[in-house]
């Protein structure tokens, strides 16, 4: 289950303009949620409880500002309590957000061989230090960390990469995920152009790409050139290509 789909029940997302905003009763609630590495507005259920009853508990996945503040080391006992599972190597997917997360303990990771689904995403990661053992990921959602490298994954049967708002410099690593169909790198530090289509053309079977954000994305022939030279795209920075974006790219052929 992917990390958007854990909204708690009473959360609805709502068409919001500045306008919108200012004509709201000030005891309306809002809170920011995120969604393929951007955020996006949704209005808070109204508080019910009358003074004196329990206070609400937090939506699945989140903390408190304290607890967040605490560096953690995801172990076999973190993801057990997290999970629905008797042992480790039962755990398909697991969700971990806003919850300070360092790294990964390496008896734990080797321990996951059934895992398939996973976010960390709204942590404090930095390296994928044991993440080498994660081997069987489908999707994988890294969004709003401090990544700088993804050298150390291994995943040949990811088909879903979630690593907006990090550090990246490069896409230079991707070629080892053949099977990947979606890439949402917005906002990181990737500055060539050229240098991301070479990483990128190998992958035959990518669909969707986001690269918005990434000093890459402020070249003049970003758009088009990215639509020339990865045809099989149908997705770019979340929007749909139009058949005019093909006809564009064939004219100018960079």
């Amino acid at each position: 289950m992917r990390e958007d789909q854990l909204l708690p029940l009473s959360l609805k997302v709502t068409n919001l303009t500045p306008l919108n905003l200012a004509c709201l009763n000030y005891t309306t609630k809002f809170k920011r949620i995120e969604k393929g590495g951007r955020l996006f507005p949704v209005k808070m259920a109204e508080n019910n409880n009358v003074k004196g009853t329990q206070p609400p508990t937090l939506p699945l996945g989140l903390v408190s500002s304290k607890e967040e503040d605490q560096p953690t080391v995801v172990t076999q006992a973190m993801v057990l309590d997290n999970s629905c599972e008797r042992s480790v190597d039962q755990v398909k997917e697991l969700v971990l957000r806003r919850q300070g997360v360092t790294g990964l303990e390496e008896e734990c990771a080797k321990g996951m061989t059934h895992l398939e689904v996973l976010s960390l995403s709204h942590n404090k990661l930095v390296s994928l230090e044991h993440f080498e053992n994660l081997s069987n990921l489908t999707e994988l959602n890294l969004n709003f960390n401090g990544i700088v490298s993804i050298s150390q994954l291994s995943c040949p049967q990811l088909r879903r990469l979630y690593l907006s708002s990090n550090r990246l410099c490069s896409l230079e690593d991707v070629a080892r995920f053949p099977a990947l169909q979606t890439l949402c790198a917005f906002r990181n530090r990737i500055e060539s152009l050229d240098d991301a289509v070479r990483a990128l053309k190998p992958l035959k079977r990518l669909r969707e790409l986001d690269l918005d954000g990434n000093p890459c994305s402020f070249d003049r022939r970003y758009r088009h050139y990215l639509v020339d030279q990865l045809p099989r795209v149908e997705t770019l920075d979340g929007e749909p290509l139009a058949p005019l974006d093909k006809e564009v790219s064939l004219r100018k052929r960079y």
